[in-house]
């Protein structure tokens, strides 16, 4: 073969082999195109659009929870990690070289000079602390002198996490510390949102607490969840270049959250958290709460709950609401609730005159059988004087004489007029229904006539107790009054009337009953107000450890003649009993709202100068606010009139004159009452602490010493 054939031939193969590659290759293209196009179209034209356009949030703003009293109980601010650049560094050129200054020495750069390190430290200081109240001035002070002593200070040293960015651009603002203030860490900003309640610890388990990963929360915070929260909102943008995103596209729209207004006022709240923490305190306690609930409405007013954290101090711990959660052996106040159940059955007449068996009796011919009263009454007493002296005997003797072949039909009655079920309160919270033991066995069943055979909360042991106060009406306890959801505000209707409650007299007898237990029973160390008192104590044995302990209980109203609040006080694992541990704590309660509610402020003026004798009527106010002076005056009917009546205080010498206060000078608020002072304060522009009840009698500034704006007060009431 010739090498033209032979060149012919590998043409002829090349041309074959570009043909089958190209015919090959043009094949799988188009197998390619065709199943890209419409095998697997749908999922590349998605993965497309993913990287040109992609769906934002834009998290909606968290609704603020306002107390009753107008004050913002929680809120949502931005924070960020606090860092301070305290170091030096040496001057470089562009090419690295240092520099010197004219005496050879090395040029020396710091992001804050020694001048302004010194001339403004303390301010620097004061600031850090309000932004992280947990640090003292003085520990940040030694911390900050102590690492600019070092050789090498750090150019970038933590001193807070989520510290409130309003006090970061204070510290800003102090001269010559501008470049040391730094909020990012690697060219990262870590700013971020936080939800804060104001007040910290105080009333924590009903405003709410986030746990878990996520923000879920306890309180109104978990409850009102939906109303708070609002609704992200979500765009879809496209990509415009690497990192620039444009909005195109509205996909859902933001809604900011509903703010709530909660039931709860912050006055009472602070007085009802220092009264416990107090009487834990001092007897030595684990745990207890407060609660105090507005009568006719069911408004939860305060509600305290402290128990020991593991530093030893008493706090609101996190998802233990000790009213509403807890389930305990309620003593002898449940003793008020059999005789309820028992005299709205009609099994016995309240002019019906019994006498019941005290101090000792055998009720079966069994030990278990036999009941002792801890202190002497009487062999026989009535049914009134079983609750006013508390007797274990005499109320066993009263189930036995009713109910000891139909046991069961006592709890039923019971459950007629006490709220054993869950109260569906609205906060996040674990409820429990009313345990009662099987009242078959005798010792069950006296033990369940004087408050050990059950087992209840105390949020059901108070609503029980304010449908006494409520003339038999129970109503449901409450701590949200309104909510605002788009600038429209929504008024929870009340009261919210449960099916439970007791026939009129009932509860009228069981008031006055309750008054005696204050005037000559159980109760006889807080007999002493205007006011007047009822309610009942309750000691329940425990057995702890290694040692018995009591629940100590004081559960009652206020004032007597026109009850307005209900209180309960919860003082556990104690030593002490109920009239000694939680009647007190109730009487400072008491003492507190009466002296700040307006409506009731007239009650103890009126009640105490209509006991004076005949010549000595007139009332007497050494200083405080003029109209409320004449208010009284005009209400018991005596002339009350100065020349001119363009002043608001007044002050009393030798009969009343005008009086205005200086606003750059401490007054004088001794004589005063704790209205007309904190009044008078805060028109001064001033904060006010006070402790104790009654009238001013010591106050710090002292009087006549210059003051400035925001500074505290502090009041020292006596009577």
């Amino acid at each position: 073969m010739t090498n033209e054939q032979k060149n012919s031939n590998n043409r002829r193969k090349m041309l074959s082999i570009f043909l089958l590659l190209t015919l090959g290759g043009g094949g799988l293209m188009l197998f390619g195109f065709i199943r890209t196009q419409g095998v697997e179209g749908d999922y590349w034209r998605q993965r497309s659009k993913e990287r040109i356009v992609s769906e934002m949030r834009d998290p909606a703003q968290r609704g603020d929870i306002y107390s009753a009293d107008g004050k913002t109980l929680a809120t949502t601010i931005v924070v960020c990690d606090l860092y301070l650049d305290l170091g030096h560094r040496q001057v470089r050129d562009r090419d690295g070289k240092p520099l010197y200054n004219t005496k050879g020495e090395p040029r020396i750069d710091t992001s804050i000079s020694e001048k302004y390190f010194v001339a403004g430290l303390d301010s620097i200081c004061m600031i850090i602390h309000e932004g992280a109240p947990s640090k003292s001035v003085k520990a940040i002070k030694e911390k900050l002198l102590a690492e600019r002593a070092v050789e090498k200070p750090k150019q970038c040293m933590l001193i807070a996490r989520n510290f409130p960015y309003t006090k970061w651009l204070e510290l800003r603002q102090v001269t010559g510390w501008r470049r040391g203030i730094v909020e990012q860490v690697d060219d990262k900003d870590v700013r971020h949102h936080m939800r804060i309640r104001i007040y910290d610890n105080l009333g924590g388990n009903v405003v709410g607490m986030s746990y878990g990963l996520e923000e879920r929360y306890t309180g109104l915070e978990g409850y009102y969840d939906s109303i708070l929260r609002g609704q992200d909102g979500v765009f879809e943008c496209r990509r415009l270049t690497r990192g620039t995103w444009l909005p195109e596209r509205v996909v859902t729209q933001k809604i900011d959250g509903g703010n709530i207004t909660s039931t709860i006022d912050t006055r009472y709240q602070d007085i009802a958290e220092q009264a416990l923490r107090d009487a834990l305190t001092q007897r030595n306690a684990s745990q207890g709460c407060v609660v105090l609930m507005e009568t006719a409405t069911g408004y939860v007013k305060a509600c305290s709950n402290l128990a020991l954290d593991s530093t030893g101090h008493f706090r609101e711990l996190a998802d233990k609401n000790i009213a509403c959660s807890d389930r305990r052996q309620p003593g002898s106040t449940f003793k008020t609730v059999v005789l309820a159940a028992i005299m709205n059955s009609d099994s016995i007449k309240m002019d019906t005159s019994i006498l019941l068996r005290a101090r000792v009796k055998r009720f079966d011919n069994t030990p278990q059988g036999e009941l002792t009263d801890e202190h002497a009454i009487g062999d026989t007493i009535t049914v009134a004087d079983a609750i006013i002296h508390s007797s274990n005997v005499a109320m066993a003797d009263l189930g036995w004489k009713y109910y000891r072949k139909e046991r069961n039909a006592l709890s039923h009655e019971v459950r007629k007029v006490f709220p054993g079920q869950i109260l569906n309160i609205d906060l996040r919270t674990p409820e429990s229904k009313q345990r009662i033991n099987n009242l078959r066995y005798t010792r069950d069943f006296l033990n369940f006539c004087f408050g050990y055979g059950t087992a209840v909360s105390p949020m059901q042991l108070l609503t029980f107790y304010n449908a006494i106060a409520n003339n038999g009406r129970m109503v449901k306890p409450l701590f949200c009054q309104s909510y605002e959801v788009d600038g429209k505000t929504t008024e929870i209707n009340v009261p919210v009337v449960l099916e439970q409650g007791m026939s009129r007299e009932t509860a009228q007898y069981l008031q006055r009953t309750l008054r005696r237990v204050v005037t000559e029973g159980t109760a006889t160390s807080i007999k002493n107000t205007s006011y007047g008192i009822a309610g009942k104590t309750g000691t329940a044995k425990i057995n702890a450890t290694g040692y018995s302990a009591n629940d100590a209980y004081f559960v009652g109203f206020f004032p007597i003649d026109r009850p307005k609040y209900t209180c309960l006080v919860m003082i556990n694992n104690t030593m002490s009993s109920g009239g000694a541990a939680a009647a007190p704590v109730m009487k400072r309660v008491a003492d507190g709202v009466m002296a700040l509610d307006k409506e009731l402020g007239n009650i103890m003026m009126e009640t105490l100068s209509w006991e004076t004798p005949e010549e000595s009527r007139t009332p007497f106010t050494s200083k405080g606010f003029r109209s409320d002076i004449a208010d009284y005056y005009n209400r018991l009917d005596i002339p009350f009139a100065l020349a001119d009546s363009n002043y608001r205080w007044v002050t009393y010498n030798e009969g009343y004159h005008n009086y205005s206060p200086r606003t750059d000078i401490m007054p004088n608020c001794k004589g005063m009452t704790a209205k007309d002072a904190i009044r008078l304060l805060n028109e001064l522009g001033m904060k006010v602490k006070f402790s104790g009840y009654g009238r001013v009698s010591a106050q710090q500034p002292k009087p006549h010493t210059p003051i400035k704006r925001n500074t505290t007060a502090i009041l020292t009431l006596s009577n």
